[in-house]
């Protein structure tokens, strides 16, 4: 059974993996996210939020990669509720060796300074160590 890590740290401003870091920023992974389309493509970091339950796309970006909208939901969350726009998106994350194509929730994240969220969705397919002090997240996915 093959097993893909990944290891990532969150910095401070002198490049040192930092506890403080990594509580003020959060964990993150940087994602290739196309329109599985035309293969529009871009790459970013993404917020991984344990308290999101579905992944989660800026408005704008979703509309600049030209994402095809396949429904409309009535949804809550950080940025307050109302009816969102779902988009069909993929991101990839080489590193573990995952393809994610599916719905992606239109969101205004601005405030946010954030791009992309991954949700419970994407968590659901691998594991996931926090380690504070360390300023570093693990992330782990086995294959069966």
């Amino acid at each position: 059974m093959p097993t893909y890590n990944l290891h990532t740290e969150i910095r401070d401003a002198q490049g040192n993996p930092s506890r403080g870091a990594l509580a003020l920023k959060g964990p993150t992974i940087t994602v290739s996210l196309s329109n599985p389309v035309d293969g529009n493509e871009e790459h970013l970091e993404a917020l991984v939020d344990t308290g999101a339950g579905i992944t989660a796309i800026d408005q704008s970006l979703a509309e600049s990669l030209s994402l095809p909208i396949i429904d409309r939901r009535d949804l809550h969350g950080a940025t307050g509720a109302g009816s969102r726009d779902v988009f069909m998106g993929e991101f990839s994350i080489d590193e573990l060796n995952t393809r994610y194509r599916g719905p992606l929730v239109g969101v205004e994240m601005g405030a946010f300074g954030q791009k992309v969220i991954l949700g419970r969705d994407f968590l659901a397919v691998c594991q996931m160590i926090y380690n504070g002090p360390a300023g570093t997240v693990d992330y782990q996915r086995d294959f069966v």
